[in-house]
């Protein structure tokens, strides 16, 4: 048996991981939901099982069903010419030993390859990789090179970008059903998602705090290693495009438009610091409005959205495009489960229309 790290050559990451912390400085930790693995083993390999270490656990159980884990392995064989994908979900995940395909004899059809994709999918879990077990180092295969021109996306968001329910509607592959990853797919982009439910733009005061039980903005919260911790991320997403998509919870507070417009202007102007070796595109989202209400709101980005752009592509010149899109607007009270929050169904039709408008500016 060949014990390999998650930090191998041979193995890519998508997604926030960090060093854990402990005696094994070869384990990685994630607790921002979207975070995947990816690696390519021989079909000849009998087994393929990750060592989970022990800091992976469920922060909040109020998490709307949703799993820890979801494997998707594609198997190619060289006398079949169809692919076969198989998708499996993990919810209890637990310390130890988890096995992801066992098959005693290996694959017996032929040569071939299976592609594996590890994502860590809930909002409400922190998970922690140890190493993955295979017959033999021989069985974990050469990653096929990146697209040049695949473009990598950063999105950041709140409960909406995470795909967080409320357990009426199920989301059965959490993160991987939310509006980011059907952009992902429908234009190949690699993704990378910071999100997490109920955080603001804006630093909330202490009578804010007080009052609405909200906690750090993401303003400032996006440049940690989780949302529950301190410690410094390392910011090595590297994207070509961010797409911003908050303003929902501070609706809630309510929020002074020009007090929003400052928020998210520093906030932009941050990040393309951060990321200005490779940043092209900035797209900021309106805040989703609320079906609850008479007649859904949608005053805020309308109040700010132009003053928005016009700045920031004041500050970037040719350099990074800007835009703001309201997709929500293609959402119905059907496509939603609370009022708020999309279904898997309302994920898919405004992943779909931010696909559309985000293929315009690409080119």
């Amino acid at each position: 048996m060949a014990t390999v790290f998650p930090t191998h050559e041979r193995i890519r990451r998508h997604g926030r991981w960090t060093p854990s912390s402990g005696p094994s400085s070869q384990s990685l930790t994630v607790s921002w939901a979207g975070a995947s693995l990816i690696l390519i083993v021989s079909s000849a390999a009998a087994y393929l099982r990750v060592r989970v270490g022990p800091h992976t656990q469920r922060k909040d159980s109020d998490n709307g069903g949703v799993p820890m884990l979801v494997c998707t392995i594609t198997t190619s064989l060289a006398a079949n010419a169809h692919p076969t994908t198989r998708t499996d979900t993990y919810v209890d995940v637990q310390p130890g030993e988890l096995a992801l395909f066992a098959e005693p004899e290996g694959n017996a059809d032929g040569e071939g390859e299976r592609t594996v994709e590890l994502t860590m999918v809930d909002w409400a879990s922190q998970f922690e990789i140890e190493a993955i077990l295979v017959p033999s180092e021989a069985d974990l295969l050469p990653l096929s090179p990146i697209y040049p021109g695949r473009a990598s996306m950063l999105v950041i968001g709140d409960s909406i970008a995470c795909a967080a329910s409320d357990g009426s509607k199920p989301m059965p592959l959490g993160s991987l059903d939310s509006f980011a990853a059907v952009v992902a797919r429908e234009l190949s982009l690699s993704l990378s998602l910071v999100a997490y439910p109920g955080l603001t733009l804006v630093d909330p005061t202490p009578e804010e705090i007080e009052k609405h039980g909200t906690g750090l903005s993401m303003a400032k919260r996006y440049f940690h290693t989780s949302p529950w911790a301190d410690t410094p991320a390392p910011l090595d997403e590297a994207p070509s495009i961010i797409v911003v998509e908050l303003g929902s919870n501070d609706v809630d507070l309510p929020v002074a438009p020009e007090r929003y417009t400052a928020a998210m202007y520093a906030f932009v102007l941050r990040l393309a610091e951060v990321y200005a070796a490779t940043l092209k595109h900035v797209c900021i989202l309106a805040p989703f409005p609320s079906f609850l209400d008479e007649e859904p709101w949608y005053a805020l980005g309308e109040q700010t959205a132009p003053g928005i752009v016009a700045g920031l592509q004041k500050e970037f010149g040719e350099r990074v495009l800007v835009n703001a899109w309201d997709i929500s607007r293609v959402l119905r009270a059907d496509l939603v489960m609370d009022g708020v929050h999309p279904t898997r169904e309302g994920h898919k039709v405004v992943g779909e229309k931010l696909a559309r408008e985000l293929a315009k500016v690409l080119g």
